[in-house]
């Protein structure tokens, strides 16, 4: 069996957290990024959202027909 160092070991133990915290930090704005689309995306006259920004035909015909 080969013979590791301590300092090797923690070199491998400090790059292994500072790996999952970066991890960690690109969920978290994956995270932020989606709440914000989610956001803009939401129609704010009727609760629905938008499917790339577009309207179905159903719905806007259903607009129209309330209004």
């Amino acid at each position: 069996m080969p013979f590791v160092t301590k300092a090797v070991i923690e070199n491998f133990m400090r790059k292994q957290n500072d790996m999952e915290r970066r991890i960690k930090r690109l969920e978290l704005m994956a995270l932020q990024e989606a709440q914000n689309k989610m956001a803009s995306l939401q129609d704010k006259e009727t609760g629905q959202g938008y499917k790339d920004g577009y309207l179905t035909i159903e719905e806007i015909l259903n607009k129209i027909i309330k209004t």
